[in-house]
């Protein structure tokens, strides 16, 4: 959960008749998701009975849970691994949680959303971390898409080797 937005009043010296407080939540199923819905309303609405106010939840899903298919994570890797080496090629990532339209695809054909690389973060200074995908100083790296390109080709070989 992150709450990104915060909004109340318009001067420093009265005391605001509302407020919102806005975010995005994300999930690896949408069963959880569920949950954490009904139990945020819950929430919302008993903190609003305890103080005599009332409280306006909404909770809007823009994406689905983006849901991997070991399968397709499997052909996936094997392909980029012909291109850049077994190595090179890490399946032992921890789940991650992208508020992704990709999503979409996965909730009607098997598929897997896959990091091929935007840097190891040694060209953002002394933090060595990469600047991530939703931030506002981010900066896609065009080397990558040498990369993507020749791992969607090899994909494909693979997939129409099949038939």
């Amino acid at each position: 959960m992150s709450v990104t937005e915060m909004h109340a009043g318009s001067a420093g010296n009265v005391i605001p008749g509302h407020a919102t407080l806005s975010g995005t939540m994300c999930a690896f199923s949408d069963d959880v998701l569920d949950l954490i819905e009904r139990r945020m309303n819950e929430i919302a609405q008993g903190m609003a009975d305890a103080h005599g106010v009332q409280a306006d939840f909404r909770f809007e899903r823009v994406y689905p849970a983006l849901e991997k298919h070991r399968e397709e994570a499997a052909r996936a890797a094997r392909a980029l691994a012909s291109l850049v080496g077994k190595n090179r090629v890490n399946v032992d990532v921890s789940p991650q949680m992208p508020s992704e339209d990709f999503a979409f695809y996965t909730q009607h054909r098997p598929g897997c959303y896959v990091l091929i690389g935007n840097g190891d973060g040694s060209e953002y200074g002394d933090s060595g971390c990469a600047i991530p995908l939703h931030s506002t100083s981010y900066d896609f790296n065009d080397a990558a898409l040498k990369t993507g390109v020749a791992w969607w080709v090899a994909l494909a070989q693979d997939l129409l080797s099949l038939h």
